[in-house]
């Protein structure tokens, strides 16, 4: 019944506060690995883009592009959902 019901969750939660960070991280590699790419993913390449550029179509790229921008690669929006998703 109850008791039983609450002694698992106890023991669920002490096992959760027991477990420390590497335990955590081998024990959820692929989470953990897919969190710290899609981090650098986005302020090692996004974050710059739009330090430079902003988000908008007026500013063009060494070559006549348009890097950032409703018009421009898609780098800012596609990274950031990435990065939201990968944050819940």
């Amino acid at each position: 019944g109850a008791m039983a019901e609450e002694a698992a969750t106890q023991t669920c939660t002490s096992k959760l506060m027991a477990t420390t960070p590497m335990v955590f991280i081998s024990a959820n590699l692929g989470w953990t690995l897919n969190f710290v790419a899609l981090n650098i993913l986005f302020f090692a390449v996004t974050v710059p883009i739009m330090l430079k550029y902003g988000y908008t179509d007026n500013e063009q790229g060494d070559e006549g592009n348009i890097p950032s921008g409703p018009s421009g690669s898609g780098a800012f929006p596609v990274t950031f959902m990435l990065l939201v998703v990968g944050w819940l």
